[in-house]
């Protein structure tokens, strides 16, 4: 996995060390399977998620408000429709051969809720549902809700 180039990251890290945010990353990979004629063959599910530091002295409030999942998901989300109407309008680029657009059936998030991760237990925090480990205040982040 790379997490750097010519060695500057390619984005900012997340809590877990080996976690870079990089949302041009999933532009970049339908733009390569559909280069390879890759997404004519296989439907493309893409897993995301970004951790955050439990920050236990935050007020519940805060602690829902999840702006750094809300980021991290529009921005994810953002470069997806930009590779899928890039690929539905190309005329220029010989890797675009369909004009119907990225073959994408799915955008999935990493996790439903908090949980122990193998690597940071409970210092670290994926979901989009918040868990308190101590008593009973669970609730929807605002990173889980429609808008």
């Amino acid at each position: 996995m790379t997490v750097a180039v010519n060695g500057k990251p390619i984005g900012p890290p997340a809590v877990l060390d080996w976690l870079y945010i990089y949302p041009k990353g999933i532009h970049n990979l339908i733009i390569y399977q559909e280069k390879i004629k890759l997404s004519t063959q296989m439907i493309i599910y893409y897993v995301a998620g970004v951790d955050e530091f439990n920050n236990r002295s935050l007020s519940l409030e805060q602690a829902f408000k999840d702006t750094i999942r809300v980021n991290y998901h529009r921005d994810h989300l953002c470069h997806l429709k930009a590779a899928i109407q890039l690929l539905s309008q190309c005329t220029l680029f010989s890797m675009c051969v369909r004009r119907s657009g990225a073959k994408v059936k799915g955008y999935f998030t990493w996790l439903i809720l908090d949980n122990f991760e193998w690597a940071k237990g409970y210092r670290s925090r994926f979901g989009l549902n918040y868990v308190d480990y101590e008593g009973t205040q669970n609730a929807q982040r605002n990173g889980s809700k429609l808008s």
